[in-house]
């Protein structure tokens, strides 16, 4: 029974984690493809 517990909680737990990276991965892609974009144009020449 505890173990079940622990494993809902640790499930709970991560889902929480993933969309909170989620969202800030959200924030941060925009300008880091961006500052990729920039960066391999530099690159290219």
């Amino acid at each position: 029974m505890v173990l079940i517990s622990i494993k809902l909680l640790v499930v709970v737990i991560m889902q929480f984690f993933i969309h909170e990276i989620g969202l800030k991965v959200r924030l941060i892609l925009p300008d880091f493809l961006l500052f990729l974009k920039e960066n391999y144009a530099i690159f290219r020449k």
